[in-house]
Formats: C-alpha cells, sequence, structure tokens
C-alpha cells in the first residue's frame, strides 16, 4: 500500500517554490502527493511533474466544483457551466498523469 499527503495541508497554489516541500514530504516516508485543481492550478504542470519525478513522487489530483457549476443543477447553464469547468480540469488530470 502506498501513502500520499493531499498538498491542501501547505496550499493550494503549486509551483517551483515548493521544490524544498516535496524533498520534506518524501523525507516523511510519503510516496506521493494529491494536487487540487481547478481551471487554473496549477499553473506550470510540466515543472512540477519533473520536480516531482525527482523525488519518486506520485501524484493523484482531486477538485471541487463550485455551487454555480453544479453538475445536477435544476438549472441547465448551471449544468453546462460544471461540464465546462470539468472539461478544463479534466485535461489538466490527464496531463498531470502523463509521464
Amino acid at each position: 500500500m502506498k501513502c500520499g499527503v493531499n498538498l491542501m495541508v501547505w496550499t493550494t497554489h503549486v509551483g517551483p517554490q515548493h521544490n524544498a516541500l516535496f524533498s520534506r514530504i518524501k523525507d516523511y516516508g510519503f510516496d506521493g502527493v494529491e494536487f487540487f485543481l481547478s481551471p487554473d492550478e496549477p499553473a506550470d504542470i510540466s515543472s512540477i511533474k519533473g520536480m516531482l519525478d525527482g523525488f519518486g513522487l506520485d501524484r493523484t489530483m482531486c477538485s471541487v466544483l463550485p455551487r454555480e457549476a453544479n453538475l445536477v443543477s435544476a438549472d441547465a447553464s448551471v449544468g453546462l457551466a460544471g461540464c465546462n469547468i470539468s472539461r478544463v480540469v479534466w485535461k489538466e488530470q490527464l496531463n498531470l498523469a502523463q509521464n
């Protein structure tokens, strides 16, 4: 079994400035990290992937839709907003997951 930590413990805005944090997470004995992804977070996926790979850390992701993007809303425009945000986030998730 692998054990990871959600980066929201420290930040939702992950970037190259967190290289030392990734090192500490590895030193703490974690196998990976979980990112919070929204349509614009993290901004520089390729550099973050490289840093994590350098430490041998796996990556997973989570995301949350705001109320105004509720996929099961009775209001079709709200549901559509949720679909649109989800598409953006899912593309970022795929990018983060790929080697």
